[in-house]
């Protein structure tokens, strides 16, 4: 009969007094205010950091790659590229201030349409890269002049860097906007494919030329990029300074390196802007683990706050049950600590699944069910309950119901308090 009457009250739910109340919840605004200052001192920090790196970011161009790399390819005619081309290799000068050209978005990443047959070809014109050496026979780049009187006349030379079958870079689909290019260019193209006879029976509109070529391009990249890129002249990559580049004559094998006054248009990789998407990938590392350390603090917080809540009410219950439950004192039978309780409920339950459904709970004598909550006792044999059921017998006692290990007990109050309060009791019935 008491320890029916003690499982009844341990489930009752006890009010908390308003000055404990008020307390937590003065407690709670102040870790919000300090919180505040606190992201208000790291913002003013990382406002000046970003002072300071925002110009460091655009003198290595950062913003130029990103942009390119998101927007691109940028797609230039013969005439476009040679204004371009002039102004790349300092024969037409733009006015503009340092801190212009510092913060402008350059178009890079160009998708250039010379036309047909300006692409030289002849190799003694040409220069070869070689895996190690020629002597390996493995040829890697071609470094192909341009026809172009108006390329090819002015400070600069230009070279346009290709790529070899033995490149990976040879095998892929490139991202062509074939849109963007002349009736001229597409009808190179589709003769190139040897496709111009169903051509020239039906007169197909721009857009359906597209469509052939890009579904022959998407069947054979590789067919496409041998015999279409180089006799139309249509690139897809950027310009760079090849100076000190290391080349060697195809006709003697002779080794060579390229002069200052020497520049490439590089077709034979994809743009990749590797170090803005390193520090792009770096602010965005620091952000998620400003974030995830950020979601750690606040979730402490509400656990201490809901630890404090269960303990005050851990205590209550405990405090009532002591005084009904006079066998348990007398026995000196602790009941858990209201802290390891409180520890307790504030883990999420375990869901039974299919392996615990024939275990039988020793509390309450019955199967544990598919989806009902058990929980382990913190023994070495770790022996399963329910959830419920355990955790009124952590209200009743300290130790497993089946191997006696003991948990941290809540300290009990002496024999002369209990015989007090029986006395002060019986006499409180009797005068009633």
């Amino acid at each position: 009969m008491v320890l029916r009457r003690s499982q009844n009250t341990s489930c009752n739910i006890i009010s908390h007094t308003p000055s404990v109340i008020a307390l937590l919840e003065r407690i709670q605004q102040s870790h919000v205010l300090c919180e505040q200052k606190e992201k208000l001192y790291h913002l003013k920090y990382k406002c000046i950091f970003l002072l300071l790196l925002i110009p460091i970011l655009c003198f290595l161009k950062c913003h130029t790659r990103i942009y390119n790399a998101w927007v691109g390819p940028f797609h230039l005619n013969l005439d476009s590229f040679i204004e371009h081309w002039k102004i790349y290799s300092g024969d037409l000068e733009i006015e503009r201030s340092f801190l212009v050209g510092l913060f402008s978005f350059d178009k890079e990443y160009l998708q250039i349409e010379l036309g047909e047959n300006q692409i030289d070809n002849d190799t003694y014109n040409m220069y070869f890269v070689y895996f190690r050496h020629p002597m390996y026979n493995q040829l890697l780049y071609t470094f192909n002049p341009i026809k172009e009187s108006s390329i090819t006349n002015l400070s600069k030379k230009l070279f346009v860097k290709l790529p070899t079958y033995l490149t990976s870079h040879f095998h892929k689909r490139l991202p062509y906007r074939f849109e963007q290019f002349n009736s001229n260019t597409l009808k190179c193209i589709i003769r190139q494919l040897d496709i111009s006879s169903e051509v020239d029976n039906i007169k197909l509109m721009k857009s359906m030329h597209i469509k052939i070529i890009e579904e022959i391009y998407d069947q054979n990249a590789t067919e496409f990029n041998m015999k279409v890129i180089n006799q139309c002249g249509i690139l897809l990559g950027y310009l760079y300074d090849c100076q000190n580049e290391i080349v060697f004559s195809p006709s003697s094998n002779q080794r060579y390196k390229f002069s200052d006054f020497v520049a490439a248009f590089d077709a034979s990789s994809s743009y990749s802007p590797y170090m803005s998407y390193l520090f792009g990938g770096l602010f965005y590392e620091l952000e998620q683990l400003r974030q995830r350390q950020e979601a750690i603090r606040t979730r402490e917080e509400q656990r201490r706050y809901r630890l404090a809540l269960f303990i005050e009410e851990e205590e209550r219950i405990q405090r009532l049950n002591q005084e009904v439950d006079f066998e348990q004192i007398w026995n000196r039978v602790p009941s858990a600590s209201p802290r390891f309780i409180a520890n307790f409920r504030l883990e999420d339950p375990k869901i039974v699944n299919s392996q615990l459904c024939e275990t039988n709970c020793s509390i309450c004598l019955e199967t544990l069910q598919p989806d009902e909550h058990y929980s382990q006792w913190p023994c070495p044999a770790q022996h399963v309950f329910h959830y419920n059921c355990m955790l009124n017998v952590l209200r009743r006692q300290n130790s497993c119901p089946l191997c006696r290990h003991l948990v941290e007990a809540a300290p009990l109050p002496s024999l002369d308090v209990v015989w007090r309060n029986f006395l002060f009791r019986v006499a409180s019935r009797v005068a009633n």
